[in-house]
């Protein structure tokens, strides 16, 4: 099961425990990350990440993969989250009025390493003298 994509253990986790706790082990650290940088508290991290996949395990259906990664998703999910948590903690507190602003910085670089890794995954996967990069002569 470790070798299945994030699709097919979505897939599997109304019938499978294991699938969705595999899911969990793969991205919950990544995401107490991110709600921890966007609120700044231990202990809302740990709510936001459990509600993330709570979320998650709740309406599955909510995630569409022609849209990008779960990861996405959950860092979506996270933000919104946090949102919340503003809202609930300090009334009607926008996150842009908030020294979270700093970390809206952190999306694009979490999806640059995203998109970095994948793209390392398919350089792995050529013969070795396709993968170094040769410059070019004119």
């Amino acid at each position: 099961m470790p070798d299945q994509t994030d699709e097919e253990l979505l897939a599997l986790m109304g019938r499978s425990e294991s699938a969705f706790l595999l899911l969990f082990e793969r991205h919950r650290e990544v995401i107490f990350r991110v709600a921890y940088r966007l609120t700044n508290s231990a202990a809302a991290a740990e709510d936001i990440t459990q509600e993330c996949f709570l979320g998650l395990l709740d309406a599955p259906r909510r995630f569409d993969p022609a849209k990008g990664s779960l990861r996405t998703y959950l860092y979506g999910a996270a933000r919104n989250h946090a949102r919340k948590y503003y809202g609930q903690r300090d009334g009607d507190v926008d996150l842009d009025d908030t020294e979270v602003d700093e970390s809206a910085e952190v999306f694009p670089v979490l999806l640059q390493q995203e998109q970095s890794q994948v793209i390392r995954q398919a350089v792995s996967t050529l013969p070795p003298q396709q993968r170094v990069v040769r410059p070019r002569r004119w």
